[in-house]
């Protein structure tokens, strides 16, 4: 039986994953019939999300690094803009865009993140640039 898995299927070459955990003997037959139909690969989940934190972890760093907002993101010698917001974001690249696009619609961070099920999270800089547009920073990536 397969505990917990990503299928990730690239799509036009956008990565889409779905994450599956303790699956039914009936769902893992469906997906083994649909990784072999379309040659696709299971990834553990654990070499998918190399950094990953669990939600405690994410928040405890969250906390440490509020003093970042309404300062100014420098990358380089460039002005990415002001940090709006340090917030608990998914782990993976796709969902830390659905992330972004649900705060952009509510400007709250915690209800942003209730359509995530899984245990992985990581600490996001959402950052508006100079021309209103939100974007998002791995703040790993950043310190």
């Amino acid at each position: 039986m397969l505990n917990a898995v990503i299928l990730k299927i690239h799509i036009l070459g956008l990565p889409l994953c779905s994450y599956f955990n303790m699956l039914s003997l009936h769902q893992e037959r469906k997906i083994n019939s649909i990784i072999q139909l379309f040659n696709l690969t299971l990834i553990p989940v654990s070499s998918m999300i190399e950094n990953a934190m669990s939600r405690s972890e994410a928040k405890e760093v969250c906390g440490q690094n509020l003093n970042l907002v309404g300062q100014p993101l420098v990358m380089g010698e460039e002005q990415q803009g002001i940090i709006e917001c340090v917030a608990i974001s998914p782990a993976d690249d796709i969902n830390k865009w659905i992330f972004l696009q649900r705060y952009a619609e509510s400007g709250d961070a915690e209800a942003s993140l209730d359509f995530y099920h899984v245990p992985y999270f990581d600490v996001i800089l959402i950052v508006r640039d100079c021309a209103g547009k939100l974007r998002y920073y791995d703040l790993q990536t950043v310190l």
